[in-house]
């Protein structure tokens, strides 16, 4: 699913462009803060004429009034929680007609609360968590705020975490992003002359791209301030309600999200690449400094028998006399404290990880359930993936000196900063098999796969937000690219294998699938892991109740 994120300042006019994009009054707007949850909408033609709320997988209104409404309670009692948690609903409605090509479910636009509202909890996570999912975006600035700080800051945070939103493309390829100055026409009607305007509206798009050309963030960006579209709008009722076309360049926005549809596959595989390549230069550094010495289990195993040939070489050199006893137990002693110091460092870890996934400042990402979930993307609890506590406590270490030294896999923990950084199989001092990076400061994973010589091969990648971001492998050039078979987060295509181990054939093949959804993009095996862990459906986000078997 192609995720389309509209950003921008408070009463910026993001609700009310996305109300004139579907032809009707959907999302709440007005002249005070009304967007304080990610509100996902999927236009698709089963519901043009009904459209639906739902959220945590129960329906909670239809009709375009009655969710409308419902939405505004939603974000009402969001703003008054003061909880830190993203919330997310999801809608599915219809769109205008001359955007009816985007109505085949396969296309999500997100509204997200103001940028500028960083000082309240309820909000100020949602687009980060935004940032770590889109593979487009709709930057919506205000004609009376093109050059002002807030727009400032939000260029910034757009460049530091939506890189491969950014990076060039090729010269028949726009980039996936679209500024729009939004409310054009409070500046023809403060002229005169009309014609005036029209040059007026024009001058302050150019003023917007020379502010642009001035952000530092967006100098090592080659060529994107002189290529990104810059487009005015105005949208009045009448274009809302989606008898009258919006006005400006309103066609061109449309024109841009149609091409955007049409490139959605290759959009989703540059994420996948951009953001893969990322994650794993993150982890190589600190792969490469941990693994100067053995993992946890195996240092200690070495620190026993080290501090056994001390204790040996004590009794032997205690005949020779009290000094050279002394030289000796002192080196005895110095392995007992190595051998501690790994050990409370190894209790340490566990703790500190168990730690890190409740802790209250990363409820934003993590919430009470493990994971946030949002709908139609896949996510790291929803997958089954485990944190670092949990598969500390599964390691099966059964190895000797002996074995470790010959080359024997074996499993362990890798501990990087008092953090575990790796978990699973070795060959002597480096990863070889199969295993889990993890995020140092969470716990929560950042690839589940197949690791050789010390490096991840093929597996899945998550971002530091629990985001699922693909399947990938390295090619023979030594860059990721997507792995064969299904991605999370894609259509279900028949005969695929299952979305998670990608071993056995997914379930939909023998006619099951999960209820209530009716999707079946798992093996058996995983999906029963699924039910007895509480998840939802990687496909839609809908909770899961139980298997329908064929």
């Amino acid at each position: 699913m192609l995720n389309l994120g509209v950003v921008g300042g408070t009463n910026s006019g993001k609700s009310s462009l996305i109300n004139a994009l579907l032809g009707q009054r959907i999302l709440p707007s007005a002249s005070k803060n009304c967007t304080s949850v990610l509100t996902n909408i999927i236009p698709s033609r089963a519901t043009r004429d009904v459209p639906s709320l739902t959220i945590a997988g129960a329906k909670l209104a239809e009709g375009v009034t009655e969710v409308r409404e419902r939405l505004a309670c939603l974000n009402t009692e969001t703003r008054a929680s003061g909880e830190c948690a993203v919330r997310d609903a999801l809608v599915h409605c219809g769109a205008r007609r001359s955007l009816r090509k985007l109505i085949d479910g396969n296309v999500k636009i997100i509204d997200v609360p103001g940028h500028n509202e960083a000082d309240n909890p309820a909000v100020k996570q949602c687009l980060e968590v935004l940032l770590s999912i889109c593979h487009a975006l709709v930057v919506v600035v205000k004609y009376d705020a093109i050059t002002s700080d807030e727009t400032a800051t939000l260029v910034e945070s757009l460049a530091a975490s939506s890189e491969h939103l950014f990076m060039t493309r090729s010269a028949e390829h726009s980039y996936p992003i679209v500024f729009v100055v939004s409310q054009a026409d409070l500046v023809q009607s403060a002229m005169d002359d009309q014609t005036v305007g029209v040059d007026a509206v024009e001058d302050i798009k150019e003023t917007f791209r020379a502010f642009l050309r001035n952000r530092s963030c967006l100098h090592g960006y080659k060529d994107f301030v002189e290529r990104v579209p810059i487009l005015a709008s105005s949208v009045s009722l009448p274009v809302i309600l989606g008898s009258a076309r919006g006005g400006y360049d309103f066609p061109t926005l449309e024109a841009f999200l149609l091409k955007l549809q049409e490139r959605s596959s290759r959009l989703r595989a540059e994420r996948r690449e951009m953001l893969t390549k990322h994650i794993a230069a993150q982890f190589e550094e600190k792969l490469e400094i941990a693994t100067i010495s053995y993992p946890g289990r195996a240092t200690v195993l070495f620190a026993n028998e080290e501090l056994a040939l001390r204790w040996f070489t004590l009794r032997r050199y205690a005949k020779y006399g009290a000094v050279a006893a002394l030289a000796a137990a002192g080196a005895a002693s110095g392995t007992w404290l190595l051998w501690c110091s790994y050990a409370a460092s190894t209790a340490t870890m566990t703790l500190s990880a168990t730690a890190a996934v409740t802790a209250t400042g990363t409820a934003a990402v993590y919430g009470a359930s493990g994971f946030v979930v949002l709908w139609g993307t896949t996510v790291a609890t929803a997958a089954g993936f485990m944190t670092a506590a949990q598969a500390d406590q599964k390691v099966n270490f059964n190895a000797t000196t002996e074995s470790i030294r010959t080359g024997v896999r074996y499993e362990d923990t890798l501990v990087c900063d008092g953090q575990p950084l790796y978990i699973g199989e070795f060959v002597m001092k480096v990863p070889d098999g199969f295993g889990r990076l993890f995020w140092p400061s969470l716990g929560s994973p950042g690839f589940v796969g197949e690791f050789k010589e010390g490096k991840p091969t093929e597996g899945v990648f998550l971002s530091e937000a629990g985001v699922v971001v693909g399947r990938m492998k390295l090619n023979n050039k030594g860059t990721f690219v997507e792995a064969d078979g299904h991605q999370p987060g894609d259509q279900p295509i028949l005969g695929a294998s299952c979305q998670i181990c990608a071993n056995r054939p997914a379930m939909m093949a023998e006619g099951a699938s999960f209820r209530p959804c009716g999707h079946g993009t798992v093996c058996n095996a995983c999906a029963k892991m699924l039910l007895e862990s509480s998840a939802r459906c990687l496909l839609c986000g809908c909770r899961l109740e139980s298997l329908a078997l064929a």
